[in-house]
């Protein structure tokens, strides 16, 4: 807006929309796969060899100083 060109204040903010949509739909499909390869774990005993093994070991584990039936 400070630029006193319309046209390009809005097609900044069209481009930021866009920009924003896709990063969600890349965040939405990573975490869809790091939650099959931990099903994979949970099921198989077997981490997917594109994860670190330590990785889904470790996935769920209580934090440090925290009881077990602590919400």
């Amino acid at each position: 807006m400070m630029l006193g060109n319309m046209t390009v204040f809005w097609g900044a903010v069209v481009l930021f929309i866009i920009l924003v949509v896709v990063l969600a739909i890349i965040a939405a499909a990573m975490r869809g796969i790091f939650v099959v390869a931990l099903y994979q774990y949970a099921k198989a005993g077997t981490a997917p060899s594109a994860f670190d093994r330590d990785l889904i070991a470790n996935a769920f584990r209580p934090k440090p100083g925290t009881a077990k039936g602590n919400v």
